[in-house]
């Protein structure tokens, strides 16, 4: 009898390929179910994203016309902060426990995250100069946030901030996480914060 025509042949390549259909199937499963955040969040964004490369970013009006308890609202931007390199603690502006400190945190399995950074833009200029653009659309980022250690991705929106509304604050590389510095110049918003529209009324400044 031919070995090409063997019944017991053809059934071992049989059961072999249904292995390796269902060995694909699960690595494909396993690889959606543990990028299933990220696969969300794209998917949202490309549902609800509105804005192009270098189109006007806007203030909600909400934010620009009100005024809250404490005063008019901050447009705040956020920026990336990245653990410090091994060779960059001496050139850091920082106390000698604070080195140490930070030398101590490099060897923790800490990553790169998102936080609200020291520059905003006041709704008083938006009003003052009757526009509500905060700047120009750059792209669309998935990005991590902490909370207490504990790593979860959203999405930002990068933008070219208007510079003639930008207020830098005084927060201070001694202010960020021990073991961190700024990662680069980047600026960024959380999509909710923000619109495609522009106003057409402004509240009076007094």
């Amino acid at each position: 009898m031919s070995i090409m025509n063997n019944p017991a042949t053809k059934k071992k390549k049989g059961s072999r390929v249904t292995l390796a259909v269902l060995a694909v199937l699960i690595v494909t499963i396993c690889t959606g179910y543990y990028y299933r955040d990220y696969l969300l969040l794209k998917y949202y964004d490309f549902k609800t994203n509105p804005f192009t490369s270098n189109s006007n970013v806007y203030a909600p009006g909400g934010m620009v016309n009100s005024i809250g308890k404490y005063g008019s609202f901050k447009i705040t931007f956020y920026r990336i902060i990245r653990p410090i390199g091994p060779n960059e603690i001496d050139r850091l502006p920082l106390s000698a426990d604070q080195k140490a400190l930070a030398i101590q945190s490099i060897k923790t399995n800490r990553k790169s995250y998102i936080i609200r950074s020291n520059c905003y833009i006041s709704t008083d200029s938006l009003c003052k100069y009757k526009t509500a653009c905060i700047g120009k659309y750059k792209g669309s980022n998935i990005l991590l946030e902490n909370e207490n250690e504990d790593y979860y991705p959203n999405t930002f929106y990068e933008i070219l901030p208007n510079k003639k509304a930008l207020i830098q604050g005084d927060l201070k590389i001694n202010d960020l996480p021990i073991g961190y510095v700024w990662a680069d110049n980047k600026y960024y918003i959380p999509p909710f914060d923000v619109t495609n529209q522009e106003l057409k009324k402004f509240r009076t400044i007094k």
